[in-house]
């Protein structure tokens, strides 16, 4: 029997190619529900899903530590860049569970990703590991996809909608704007580091 109290911790993947408000809004939202002691904020290496990411895993890393590292309930973790190939979640929920025998683990996840998990590499072991954080609009449903042996165990998180887009502000940058949305410590870090400029 473990020593250790059981601690909620969701975890917040991304490629987060920037990290802006929106992402904080989602971390506030998840935090005021009271079911989760921590977040854990892991941006992606090298998304099997996603292929249009613009800024290095490090620069990623680096910005997501500037705008949310100062929270007491709230980590950056560098597993998923540590790691060699394709990032799959599967990997990353059992690696942080040996590691973290007391840790109960939810995924926070939007609508979309809820929709769609059933694609999602070994989609049913990951069911039966973890539960859904499930971000929605007000009066919004959220619809799992094709049915699972191990049904998604969801938790409705509800917030506005954001009219942010990593996509539009990566485009703001790169017309040499000032994009809303960021915060001033990684508007500087990009720009020092001439980030989003001639995509």
């Amino acid at each position: 029997m473990s020593t250790h109290p059981e601690l909620h911790v969701a975890l917040f993947g991304g490629t987060f190619d920037p990290v802006h408000h929106t992402h904080r809004a989602i971390i506030d939202a998840v935090l005021e529900t009271g079911l989760v002691d921590l977040v854990l904020v892991v941006p992606a290496k090298d998304p099997w899903q996603k292929s249009d990411v613009v800024a290095s895993a490090g620069d990623r890393l680096e910005m997501c530590r500037l705008a949310l590292g100062a929270h007491a309930d709230v980590e950056i973790s560098d597993i998923e860049i540590r790691r060699d190939g394709p990032t799959y979640t599967i990997d990353t929920v059992q690696e942080l569970l040996i590691e973290h025998p007391e840790w109960k683990l939810s995924l926070v996840l939007g609508a979309d990703s809820v929709a769609n998990f059933h694609t999602w590499h070994q989609a049913d072991e990951l069911s039966r590991l973890v539960e859904i954080m499930g971000i929605a609009r007000p009066g919004h449903e959220l619809h799992p996809g094709a049915p699972l042996p191990h049904p998604l165990r969801i938790n409705r998180v509800e917030m506005p909608e954001s009219t942010l887009s990593a996509t539009e502000i990566r485009a703001e940058l790169n017309a040499g704007r000032v994009p809303a949305g960021l915060n001033p410590a990684v508007l500087h870090y990009i720009h020092q580091h001439s980030l989003y400029v001639g995509d």
